[in-house]
């Protein structure tokens, strides 16, 4: 090879050298910093964010269309648990990891370009720590270890995205424009980027590839199909849980799919709740150590959905732990009945995590353990109290302050002629009233439409929703 070619071409190979070394130069910031910059190398994120507009209109590249309809959904559920506009949050990872071909995106499903806040720090949801060295020039040049954010899924680098924005105060202000995603990406940009610019940027890519689609409404309650229409499940002779989609809603059978979701289960030992506010509702099982453990949902209703697994409490047993959202934020709490009769229950603060208890109240007294149910009768997120009397009539108390000590404001009789053992809730139409079923003696669950929330025998329609079953071994998630 001759001089000239071998010059031009160390010169290009000084360039990528150059270009692909950005990367991972910048020592790395706190999670939380007082100007609210992210933990990134804002000079490397900002030639991916120049690459990634590097064509704003429109254009047939297969790999834009690829990454939205991948990041979409994914957005969709940082909305659904961080209350992060699904628009801004697709718009923000197409600039961030360049559609998604950055080298981060690629190696490490980091696709916004979080550093760790030390090598062996992560932070809540990533995995581990990637280490990249490179040479940085301050003026005098030296080797440089910069340590990145290793996710398990595509979802996990979101959902860590939408964590710190709505963990940290400097951003606090956007939250105040949800249904303006244009004006909430302003009061982001102001913070998150050193460019000017940025959320004009962030805007123009919303407006030309329309990501305002993704911000759809979030269904009213949670479900293992994560629509909000409670889905039908049982544990089979073998372990295996089963589990039917709900596709019709408040109808005779209408379920349209069924999966294996897990196996090695008891029928008397499965609960399902929606644990981090995404809407998909997770497996829990309490061990015979009496410890909880639960399963997240990261793929909605499918073949073994679950991603990610955590003991989340201890000191249970497996028929006096119950799950119920009792303030409204979509996160379910945990309940016991203590031998007193008390009814205890434990604030979740920090969605799906180990022990993500933060309070705690009693919430009732002068119940038993095998009579106590929760469901959202009125729709507003906030799950009432139920017992079955003696005398067969199913008495409920209204949630009115949330998770507090004694929230309850009001009560009904909603039913009559059940037995403890032989009623649940769930709601199957998905607006947010919770439905009341009962297995008859043929083997026939029944079910009554709940049309006027919470009242004094509230049901309007009733339905056959399933054959074949037992009142132990059904459940509604």
């Amino acid at each position: 090879m001759n001089s000239a070619k071998m010059a031009k071409k160390a010169g290009a190979v000084a360039l990528i050298a150059l270009f692909t070394g950005a990367l991972f130069t910048g020592s790395a910031q706190a999670e939380r910093s007082p100007d609210g910059l992210p933990p990134v190398d804002q000079s490397t994120q900002q030639k991916n964010r120049e690459a990634a507009l590097s064509s704003t209109q429109r254009s047939l590249a297969a790999y834009q269309e690829e990454f939205i309809n991948a990041a979409g959904p994914a957005a969709q559920a940082v909305q659904a648990e961080f209350r992060v506009p699904a628009s801004v949050a697709t718009g923000q990872a197409i600039l961030e990891s360049n559609w998604g071909r950055s080298t981060l995106s690629v190696n490490d499903k980091n696709y916004f370009g979080f550093k760790c806040t030390s090598p062996g720090a992560p932070g809540p949801i990533a995995i581990g720590c990637h280490k990249y060295s490179t040479t940085e020039c301050t003026p005098t040049c030296h080797t440089v270890d910069a340590y990145f954010r290793v996710y398990a899924s595509m979802r996990d680098s979101f959902r860590d995205y939408g964590r710190l924005l709505n963990s940290n105060p400097v951003y606090a202000p956007a939250f105040q424009h949800l249904n303006d995603p244009d004006e909430f990406i302003r009061k982001i940009g102001a913070h998150y980027a050193t460019d000017p610019q940025y959320a004009n940027k962030v805007i123009s890519l919303m407006r030309n590839w329309n990501l305002y689609r993704f911000n759809t409404p979030i269904a009213a309650g949670s479900s293992l199909s994560g629509d909000g229409k409670a889905d039908f499940i049982t544990v089979l002779p073998s372990g295996e849980v089963k589990a039917w989609r709900n596709g019709a809603g408040f109808a005779a059978m209408p379920w349209d799919a069924d999966a294996i979701v897990g196996t090695g289960f008891a029928e008397d030992n499965v609960k399902f709740a929606d644990l981090d506010g995404d809407g998909d509702k997770e497996l829990i099982t309490v061990l015979p150590s009496g410890e909880v453990k639960a399963w997240r949902n990261g793929a909605g209703f499918a073949a073994m959905p679950w991603d990610a697994d955590a003991i989340i409490a201890t000191g249970f047993t497996k028929d006096n732990v119950q799950f119920a959202d009792l303030d409204g934020d979509r996160k379910a709490e945990i309940i016991q009945v203590l031998p007193s009769g008390e009814v205890k229950a434990w604030h979740n603060g920090a969605g799906f995590a180990a022990m993500p208890w933060n309070a705690d109240a009693i919430i009732a007294t002068g119940f038993t353990k095998d009579n106590v149910q929760f469901a959202d009768l009125d729709g507003d997120g906030k799950a009432e109290l139920t017992t079955v009397l003696p005398g067969g009539e199913v008495k409920a108390w209204h949630n009115g302050a949330g998770f507090a000590a004694m929230p309850w404001n009001a009560d009904a009789i909603i039913a009559t002629g059940f037995t403890k053992d032989n009623v649940q809730f769930g709601d199957l139409d998905g607006d947010g009233k919770a439905e009341l079923t009962t297995v008859l003696p043929g083997g026939e669950v029944k079910a009554w439409h709940n049309g006027a929330g919470f009242a004094a025998m509230p049901w309007n329609a009733d339905a056959i929703i399933a054959t074949g079953f037992t009142s132990r071994n059904y459940k509604l998630a």
